[in-house]
């Protein structure tokens, strides 16, 4: 727990009735408020420094220590709204030491998928600043210094991992879940290059560490032949056999039929693709 925790967000519901409600701060604290009438939340965003949060209709601001007002948006349908409320996330999502907030934009598959909009607290202009735009069910990650997104699409499921430089994200690792147990990563540089992939086992390997190994796999066919690219026409003379090990570094196809494998030979590796079918028991 960081030393936010000790701070207190104070909300305050101002309509027909007045309910107060305290919650600790820095704690991936989540509330929701009503859209109608006037609502207020007063944050510590560090030591001597607090803000106030108002949503009134569709529009939110927010009162500076200064005395200034910031208009963050306006225009916010209620029907867009899941339940009809505002939902707002707190805590320290770029890990610098600062309270930072979250809001809920839109939702998907009936409020499986939530997006929202991350503002962080830039120490230097005293302001808070949008970094991350409708970013799926986030989750800080201390441990990792890791955001975590996740969503749902189609049959699949999608995670994305921001981490930071200077308080600012890029996005560090993609990570979409395949079949068969196994989940296909891409790996950024800071530009947004994809930088490597590989095919993961997820319970191999630890979520945000960054340190993902491919999936290990025998082949299950008595002759699995290999292929120059993820093409019929690309097949070659040469093939695996039942019992061979290689390691998965990428899949291709509509449902993923192709795999790309390291074979360690005995004065080499053999990179080359592979049919899906010779490695894996199940169907996609």
């Amino acid at each position: 727990m960081n030393n936010l925790s000790k701070y207190l967000i104070l909300m305050t519901i101002i309509g027909s009735s007045l309910v107060s409600v305290a919650a600790i701060g820095g704690t991936r604290l989540k509330i929701s408020v009503p859209f109608e009438g006037k609502s207020e939340i007063d944050i510590q965003v560090m030591p001597g420094n607090s803000a106030r949060l108002v949503l009134e209709g569709g529009a939110l601001s927010i009162s500076l220590q200064d005395g200034k007002t910031q208009d963050l948006f306006s225009g916010m349908v209620k029907e867009e709204r899941l339940f009809g409320q505002w939902g707002l996330h707190f805590d320290d999502f770029n890990m610098d030491g600062y309270q930072d907030f979250a809001v809920d934009i839109s939702y998907g598959y009936g409020g499986v998928n939530v997006f929202s909009d991350i503002y962080t607290f830039n120490a230097n202009t005293g302001r808070f600043e949008k970094i991350l735009e409708e970013v799926s069910n986030i989750q800080a990650d201390p441990s990792t210094k890791t955001l975590r997104t996740s969503m749902k699409s189609g049959p699949r499921y999608i995670s994305e991992n921001y981490r930071f430089t200077n308080g600012k994200p890029y996005k560090y690792s993609k990570q979409l879940v395949m079949f068969n147990g196994l989940d296909l990563v891409t790996i950024f540089d800071e530009p947004g290059n994809a930088i490597r992939k590989l095919v993961v086992d997820p319970a191999d390997n630890e979520a945000g560490s960054g340190e993902f190994q491919p999936a290990v796999r025998k082949v299950l066919t008595k002759r699995a032949w290999l292929y120059k690219s993820a093409n019929d026409n690309a097949k070659t003379r040469s093939y695996l056999i039942e019992g061979d090990e290689v390691e998965i570094h990428d899949a291709a196809g509509d449902q993923y039929e192709w795999l790309k494998i390291h074979f360690k030979a005995k004065k080499k590796t053999i990179i080359r693709w592979m049919k899906a079918e010779n490695l894996l028991e199940e169907g996609f």
